[in-house]
């Protein structure tokens, strides 16, 4: 019903008939998040359902308590910056304790989250940076499947930054994992190492088949169009075409500088 809605197929009327059915299966975790996000967001096809985010904070927290590792992510996000359309000041203890309870949930997101805020550090928190730490949780994202930790962990070893010495052939190692996991930035970083030979033999071919795949995974990553648009340019790895190159350029980077 929800997702007819959301198409457009239906109006108030059979709003109401899903949220009395998402009230009716309280206090299920997935019933109680989606009661959240529908306050928070509001319907798009349904503009005269009234956004109420003081009452989406409070169906957030019911499905975090009862186990839902994305509304204990959003908590702990919420409480640290604040939110005052629902009525949260920033807490940083609270953050604190919702993003290290969804990490240990399994949130990979929350665990970068965790990551970034002892690497920098951060006042408001009353974190000192802990490098040791930091590194503890970019690990532990990465068992759990964040493509983002593996990134991160490319430009690491590429950059040889933060204690870790430059070692450009795990560098693209980790940029190819990430790919893989749909990582559009990460693809367009192996497709340049293997332009420019860096970490494995320079090849021409490889470099243009992962910007194509970077592109066609995120069509905004405005980076592997500009690098697509050179291979066609100047032949490289795919039969020249000039033409295609200016489209590309014209077209999808049209407010980007030649």
């Amino acid at each position: 019903m929800y997702e007819n809605i959301l198409n457009g197929e239906g109006g108030v009327e059979q709003l109401d008939k899903v949220v009395t059915l998402w009230r009716s299966a309280v206090p299920q975790r997935d019933a109680c998040f989606n009661l959240g996000k529908l306050y928070y967001d509001g319907v798009e096809t349904v503009p005269l359902f009234k956004v109420d985010r003081m009452e989406s904070l409070k169906w957030f927290q019911m499905a975090a308590d009862e186990g839902d590792v994305a509304s204990q992510y959003w908590l702990g996000y919420t409480h640290h910056v604040g939110d005052s359309a629902c009525g949260v000041t920033a807490n940083g203890p609270k953050a604190l304790n919702y993003l290290d309870l969804a990490s240990t949930n399994g949130h990979a997101d929350a665990t970068m989250y965790l990551y970034m805020l002892w690497r920098n550090g951060d006042d408001e928190v009353g974190i000192e940076v802990d490098a040791e730490r930091a590194w503890m949780y970019l690990e532990t994202a990465r068992k759990q499947g964040s493509d983002e930790a593996l990134n991160v962990l490319a430009d690491l070893h590429f950059h040889g930054t933060d204690g870790i010495d430059v070692d450009a052939t795990r560098a693209l190692r980790f940029y190819l994992e990430a790919g893989e996991l749909g990582n559009s930035d990460a693809l367009c970083s192996a497709a340049a190492m293997y332009h420019h030979g860096l970490g494995a033999e320079k090849n021409w071919n490889k470099s243009y088949q992962l910007y194509q795949l970077a592109v066609d995974t995120d069509n905004e990553n405005k980076e592997a169009w500009r690098n697509l648009a050179s291979c066609y340019y100047h032949g490289h790895g795919t039969k020249q075409d000039v033409e295609l190159a200016k489209t590309i350029m014209k077209t999808v980077l049209k407010d980007e500088d030649e």
